[in-house]
């Protein structure tokens, strides 16, 4: 995607802008709070020897404002700087990139590497009270965003103060019923056809709109849309007694 972006958009070369990000990894870097407090809750599950040596400091996770350093990371930036991005996708690199998957029981190939494409899509968008906002389509989490506006344009935002309780309620109600719909619907468009026409329209906007109670929380909201034919469920059986419960689902998208 960068090499795509840079070639097609920038004004810089490919070298120039992965500098910064290379002296980052190889001269080290302060890691933030919040950084600090996500890494402490994935170092635990590192699967491997070399993944733990890179991401950990001696098998902990960095603290905040402690210097970390990926120097495998900056070598990787200097090749693909001098090689181009074809560096990642073919020669050595990939081969390093797929013997590492496979012998960790992954299944990439060197050819799922060198068939990716990047695809530029179409933005999506909404209007909320005269302004058009867009947003990126699925299989990007871009339509909970407009859903959310749409429906925050049935409440008048205007009397609450910046911090009154019931402007945050409504908000976080409506983070609710939008995260209902993007767990229900977003997908791969090129296996599953999102109904963005219905769950962006402002009359499905309003249904869900109604469904907040300012008085009290709701649990897990439904989604308000059913969901289409996209997982693929089989059962079969033989004389022998042999059957066979099939389910074949991208679960979440």
């Amino acid at each position: 995607l960068w090499g795509y972006l840079i070639e097609k958009y920038g004004a810089l070369e490919l070298g120039d802008v992965l500098t910064p990000a290379i002296r980052y990894a190889r001269e080290g870097f302060p890691v933030s709070p919040i950084i600090s407090e996500v890494w402490s809750l994935v170092v635990q599950v590192l699967g491997n020897e070399a993944a733990r040596k890179i991401f950990s400091i001696g098998g902990r996770s960095p603290d905040a404002g402690e210097i970390m350093f990926n120097k495998d990371l900056a070598t990787v930036f200097e090749a693909v700087a001098a090689e181009g991005i074809s560096a990642f996708y073919g020669g050595s690199m990939c081969k390093a990139i797929v013997k590492t998957v496979q012998d960790h029981g992954g299944f990439l190939t060197s050819d799922d590497l060198a068939k990716h494409k990047t695809v530029e899509t179409t933005a999506i968008s909404t209007s909320y009270r005269d302004v058009e906002v867009y947003e990126h389509p699925p299989n990007g989490q871009g339509f909970a965003a407009l859903s959310m506006l749409n429906i925050m344009e049935s409440f008048n935002f205007g009397k609450y103060s910046p911090l009154d309780a019931e402007r945050y309620h409504t908000m976080i109600e409506t983070k609710k019923l939008a995260y209902a719909d993007l767990y229900q619907h977003n997908a791969d468009p090129d296996f599953y056809e999102v109904p963005l026409d219905n769950l962006l329209s402002k009359r499905y906007a309003k249904k869900r709109a109604d469904r907040i109670n300012p008085e009290q929380a709701m649990e897990a909201p439904s989604p308000g849309i059913a969901i289409g034919p996209d997982t693929i469920y089989l059962a079969t059986a033989d004389g022998k007694g042999m059957a066979v419960s099939f389910i074949n689902s991208l679960y979440m998208g």
